[in-house]
């Protein structure tokens, strides 16, 4: 081993000395060997680290206690020091060891000092091109070498770790970090000169010379690495630790910062100057991009941060104006090599893509197709352009949609409430002109339907038609719906020409825009309550097929009513096969059963006495939207034993059960017998009963009629309308009656319109039956219900979701409730938070006892 190192060192007269050599030749020879390891760390042989590592070797084991007296000034290691280090431990049997360790100890250190000295000098004289290269190179070598001789010299390690604990010293520090100390000295000793040279490569750059990004980051990391062991030679230990960045901010970040503000404020003005506008775009565009990859690569998040904040406010917001008001000519000159850059900058800016929005719409035509086109296809290459497009398009849909509305209201006035078939048309038609614009001009991009979507929900729900009112689209659909599915209405639909079932898709299309289908849902059931109960459907396969459609949307919960209204069960509408049979109006069909019994019934136990034709339909109070009687009835006498009978017809089948009468939805049929002609009379129960008072009366004053009706006033007023507009009753001053008994003229009102000397109709009925308005409008108390209904909602949503989850945290229960609440409507988030404090009052939640916000589920 010895003579390979030797052999290899002969060439600069070095040979590893005997393994009795004395200290000073054992020092000398290792310290000549480190300094090869430093200067060319990397090219040594292997056998020439297995020198050095018996020389240690033999220095650590074999050198004897008189090599004390042999340790010379010439040997470079300090005797006294030596001599009050090694003999403290004259307990130990192995002093000697312990002399030789503390003797190569401060051989290290000595050197490392010298050699830092050395190091600084040689870097002094090298020119400032070349200098950041020459101290990281410098720096570089010296750690790689320090890193190879500590784990060379690892023998003397557990015996100076000793030392430090016995001594209690602070200053026997480990052998790689003594080198460290000396690196970070090499390396601070040039600190300003190194940040300096930092600087003008990072100018160089800006001004488009290639530099070494690699030098440029091992400073920066060096700096940012700073402080450590042995570093409160330049910074306080305390300011250390609180401020770990100090030397780093101090020296580079802040210096950057005001070297690029310096820089920028001065080139971003003169290249505006020199260059134009454009030009600049482009410039700006590059030198933001430059200042990101040059920061990312080799900054601190901190100065990366700082940097763009500043590149951009010089860049762009200082010239902000001038940026903004060359969009439209190149714009309308279709520069896309410089809208894209533009827009591209301004989406930095804090609301700097305002002027350009609101300049946009102004030069596309959303009336021209092909000029839409011919945008969104120079737009493509340019995202932030198309973005801008799309947000221009999504608001020229809600304009055209609040305008459409607006206009129907100016043309049709108040009657557009009466017109719900216009209104929807109106909706549907401007859905499918912008429709059209995404299909043909945008090549139906799904970010534009996306787009039109959003908009037609905002102006479907809120328009001038609708005011604040939360209900009134919802309303007016379902009546143009009722108005389809009516068979009073067949005739006029058939006539002009529309096509039931596409009506149906087409109202369908707006259902799902609605954002309160749970107000549709009521009053939809409301409608097709009627609809079955005066058997006005035009037909059951429309009208399952709008069931089968809402199901479709909103899944068969919300369907559920209308099903069971129609069927008596929800397993029926499974079956939609053509081949499977589904019987509607089952609790309409079982009522005709009951009538027909009622009639036997009848005929067995009162013979001869076969009363009025009567008929009836016995329905379930859960499932059937009808509103109760809240006012008082007296049933006429002619219609009382019928009544009576049937009442107790009915106990004696289904015993317990309790009957409401519902007289606002019955109609009766009178026959006229004081005319020439007869005539048959269809009326309400409340107007059958004011009609027949006239059988012993000839003139009755309305005091009278309350008193033999016990109908209130209200009421009454509304009833006795269509009674005297229609004739049946001429009113005599201001509250009496009497009954029009004028042949001639009582033919001409069977047809609205016609003279007396016109009648040719043989039509022999007539309808009086006119729903009796509300004093208080029915959508408002449709509206209550539902508020009502949703705080019903929104507190078994909670519970079934505390339920399933167990704990769940304030944000998380509020988010999961309003998704799962959002497919009939949107709930306000302060009616979730009362329905939580609710259920955490009634104890069925409570709150975690380590988290505040945080609910558990209470079992």
């Amino acid at each position: 081993m010895s003579t390979s190192f030797s052999n290899s060192l002969s060439s600069n007269g070095i040979a590893m000395p005997p393994a009795d050599s004395d200290l000073p030749t054992m020092l000398n020879f290792i310290e000549k060997g480190i300094r090869v390891l430093l200067q060319k760390p990397g090219t040594i042989p292997h056998a020439q680290y297995q020198c050095l590592y018996a020389a240690h070797y033999n220095l650590c084991q074999y050198v004897s206690s008189r090599m004390h007296s042999d340790v010379g000034n010439e040997s470079g290691v300090r005797n006294s020091e030596l001599l009050e280090v090694s003999w403290k431990y004259t307990a130990y049997s192995t002093r000697g060891l312990y002399y030789s360790c503390a003797a190569l100890y401060l051989k290290l250190s000595d050197f490392f000092s010298k050699y830092t000295s050395e190091m600084v000098a040689t870097m002094d004289s090298v020119e400032s091109d070349g200098f950041l290269q020459s101290v990281i190179e410098g720096s570089d070598r010296f750690d790689i070498g320090a890193k190879n001789f500590s784990r060379i010299f690892n023998l003397m390690q557990p015996q100076l770790i000793r030392l430090m604990v016995d001594e209690g010293s602070k200053h026997l520090l480990p052998v790689i970090t003594i080198a460290n100390v000396h690196r970070r000295e090499l390396f601070f000793n040039h600190i300003h000169k190194l940040c300096d040279g930092v600087l003008k490569a990072i100018e160089r750059q800006r001004m488009g010379s290639d530099i070494n990004i690699g030098i440029v980051k091992n400073v920066v990391d060096s700096l940012i690495s700073a402080p450590g062991p042995g570093s409160e030679v330049w910074i306080p230990l305390e300011q250390a630790r609180s401020d770990p960045l100090f030397i780093y901010r101090k020296y580079l970040h802040n210096p950057i910062i005001t070297a690029t503000q310096e820089y920028y404020e001065a080139t971003s003005k003169h290249f505006i100057r020199e260059n134009g506008v454009a030009a600049y775009i482009q410039w700006a565009e590059k030198a933001l991009k430059d200042e990101e990859s040059f920061a990312e690569l080799c900054l601190h998040a901190t100065t990366r941060d700082a940097l763009i904040s500043t590149c951009e406010r010089l860049l762009l917001i200082d010239h902000l104006n001038v940026l903004q008001k060359e969009f439209r000519p190149l714009f309308e000159s279709e520069q896309e090599e410089y809208l894209g850059p533009l827009y591209a900058l301004l989406s930095r800016v804090p609301n700097g893509m305002d002027f350009l929005k609101d300049t946009f719409r102004n030069l596309v035509d959303f009336d021209d197709t092909r000029d839409m086109q011919r945008r969104y296809l120079m737009m493509t290459h340019i995202p932030p352009q198309l973005e801008t497009l799309r947000g221009a398009f999504e608001t020229h849909v809600e304009e055209v949609g609040y305008s459409a509305v607006a206009e129907l209201l100016n043309e049709g006035g108040a009657d557009i409430v009466d017109s719900p078939r216009i209104y929807v048309d109106k909706l549907l038609e401007v859905r499918q002109k912008n429709l059209d614009i995404v299909q043909i001009a945008f090549g139906g991009d799904l970010s534009f339907l996306t787009a039109l979507d959003k908009a037609y929900h905002i102006f479907v729900n809120r328009n001038d038609a609708t005011g604040t009112s939360q209900s009134k689209s919802s309303e007016m659909l379902v009546r143009h719906l009722d108005a389809l599915l009516s068979r009073r209405n067949n005739q006029q639909i058939d006539g002009d020409g529309i096509d039931i079932d596409a009506e149906l898709n087409r109202s369908m299309v707006l259902f799902k825009y609605l954002d309160d289908k749970d107000i549709f849902q009521t009053f939809y059931n409301i409608k097709l309550a009627k609809r079955l109960i005066y058997n006005a459907s035009v037909s059951e396969h429309y009208e399952i097929t709008v069931i089968l459609k809402l199901q479709e949307i909103c899944g068969v919960e919300y369907t559920n009513r209308m099903i069971r209204i129609m069927t008596g069960t929800v397993t029926l509408l499974g079956h939609n096969s053509p081949s499977d049979t589904i019987h509607l109006f089952l609790e309409i069909d079982m009522s005709k059963d009951l009538t027909n019994q009622f009639k036997e019934h009848i005929q067995g136990s009162f013979p001869g006495d076969s009363g009025m034709n009567f008929g009836i339909s016995v329905l379930g109070t859960n499932f059937w939207p009808l509103d109760t009687e809240t006012g008082g009835f007296n049933i006429p006498a002619e219609m009382l034993r019928t009544f009576e009978r049937f009442n107790r017809f009915f106990q004696a089948k289904h015993s317990g059960r309790k009957l409401t009468w519902l007289w606002k939805y019955s109609n009766n049929e009178l026959r006229t017998t004081f005319l020439d002609c007869e005539y048959i009379l269809t009326a309400s129960s409340y107007q059958t009963a004011i009609l027949l008072q006239f059988n012993g009366n000839d003139m009755l004053s309305l005091e009278d009629i309350h008193v033999a009706t016990a109908q209130s006033e209200e009421t009454l007023a509304q009833i006795m309308g269509p009674l005297v507009k229609s004739k049946i009753l001429l009113q005599d001053g201001v509250d009496m009656f009497k009954l029009n008994k004028s042949m001639s003229f009582f033919r001409a009102t069977a047809v609205a319109g016609n003279s007396a000397t016109d009648f040719r109709s043989k039509k022999i009925r007539i309808n009086l039956n006119r729903p009796i308005k509300k004093l208080a409008p029915q959508s408002e108390k449709v509206v209550q219900d539902v508020e009502k209904d949703r705080k019903y909602v929104i507190h078994a949503n909670i519970v079934r979701l505390m339920k399933a989850n167990k704990t769940m945290t304030n944000q998380g229960l509020i988010h999961e409730v309003t998704s799962q609440a959002a497919r009939w409507f949107t709930p306000n988030v302060p009616d979730i938070k009362r329905a939580i404090d609710l259920l955490l009052e009634k104890e069925y939640i409570k709150r975690a006892e380590d988290a505040n916000d945080t609910f558990e589920y209470v079992a």
